[in-house]
C-alpha cells in the first residue's frame, strides 16, 4: 500500500515504509559488497535484525558476490 498526494494537477507516488526500508537495505548491501557487519553498522541495526529483514524481504546477493 502506498500514499498518493495530488499536487497542482499531478499525482506523486510516496513509497511505503516497507519499500523505503527495502531500498535502503539493498543500497547498503551493494555499497558494502554484502558485508553484513558493515551493512548493519551503516543502517544502525543489529546483525540479527538485518538477517531477519533480508530473509523477510527475500533479499540475497546476486551470483558472483561473496557474503
Amino acid at each position: 500500500m502506498f500514499l498518493l498526494i495530488k499536487l497542482e494537477e499531478s499525482v506523486v507516488h510516496l513509497a511505503s515504509l516497507e519499500e523505503v526500508e527495502i531500498q535502503a537495505i539493498e543500497n547498503a548491501c551493494r555499497a558494502c559488497d554484502w558485508n553484513l557487519s558493515k551493512v548493519a553498522g551503516i543502517l544502525k541495526i543489529g546483525r540479527t535484525t538485518l538477517w531477519r529483514k533480508l530473509k523477510a524481504y527475500n533479499l540475497e546477493p546476486k551470483s558472483g558476490v561473496v557474503e
